[in-house]
């Protein structure tokens, strides 16, 4: 795995950010990290577990983010793509401040 991917994956949220297809929320969820939904508008949802550190929270969006940028709410052999949205994750949290600055700037 390397860089590149991260920045495809973050700048592809961004555009979806932008043009309102997806919408970030913090909830307190009893069991669960996070969550990806797609309506029937076809616009996402991602909720994070408030009560997780900052830095799980993080971690938590770039798995699901992988979900949406990789799969797309297709269906699969859910072990493999979790996976490799969890390995995704870890990685890129090594890389979240370089990778979000660069991107929050890029337009």
């Amino acid at each position: 795995m390397n860089k590149t991917i991260i920045y495809e994956v973050a700048c592809f949220m961004r555009r979806l950010e932008e043009d309102n297809s997806i919408r970030i929320t913090f909830e307190k969820l009893d069991s669960i990290y996070g969550l990806l939904y797609k309506g029937l508008n076809d616009k996402y949802l991602i909720v994070i577990n408030s009560n997780l550190s900052p830095e799980k929270q993080l971690e938590t969006i770039w798995h699901e983010s992988k979900h949406l940028y990789s799969h797309d709410m297709e269906e699969g052999d859910m072990e493999v793509i979790e996976k490799e949205a969890v390995e995704f994750s870890k990685y890129a949290l090594e890389y979240s401040p370089e990778v979000l600055s660069e991107c929050r700037n890029a337009w």
